[in-house]
């Protein structure tokens, strides 16, 4: 059995960071505030990538979602630097360019996450952790149904109820997290 409990507790700490961070983006709108939070989340992100490097070795599907994760970092670098370029240089193209690079990269970020909670599901069977197998994935579709409804409340102006939703569903997810977390300190607690 691998021990995952130090880097998934970092991984939890860097989600719950990013989703603070995210939240004050919507409090402050400037720009130069929307660019440091983008630089915090890349710092964030590295974090989750070395989290997952480290749990590896637990199973196929976690070394799968490395590499996935890798992609989405370049993607979100490419992303910082052409919203930068479009913020001081003002140009409407750049920016346009920038959400598309965004969307695009977004998907490789999803393939990661899907790779990490269903090798986080294998893991509940394969170490023994005591939580319900099947519940971990809860935080994929949290994800899903968060990107779905928000993103048609967004098309449609409704900005307050996309964040609350938003919100609400990541709330849910860093609350399934924990609870896995605490399974697997529980265990690797009980190997010693």
């Amino acid at each position: 059995m691998t021990n995952i409990y130090a880097p998934l507790k970092r991984y939890f700490l860097s989600l719950f960071f990013t989703l603070a961070l995210s939240l004050i983006s919507y409090v402050i709108l400037n720009n130069i505030v929307a660019i440091v939070i983008s630089a915090a989340s890349i710092i964030f992100t590295i974090i989750q990538i070395q989290s997952i490097y480290a749990m590896r070795n637990s199973c196929e599907r976690i070394r799968k979602s490395f590499n996935f994760f890798i992609i989405s970092l370049v993607g979100m670098i490419m992303t910082l630097i052409i919203t930068i370029l479009s913020v001081f240089k003002q140009n409407i193209q750049l920016a346009l360019f920038s959400v598309i690079i965004m969307i695009v990269f977004a998907c490789f970020s999803i393939v990661a996450d899907f790779q990490l909670i269903w090798g986080l599901d294998e893991l509940i069977v394969k170490n023994g952790y005591n939580y319900p197998q099947g519940k971990i994935k809860w935080i994929f579709w949290f994800s899903i149904i968060n990107a779905l409804i928000s993103g048609s409340l967004v098309n449609t102006g409704a900005i307050v109820q996309a964040l609350i939703i938003g919100t609400v569903c990541s709330v849910c997810s860093l609350w399934l997290l924990y609870e896995y977390l605490q399974a697997v300190n529980e265990k690797e607690n009980n190997q010693i």
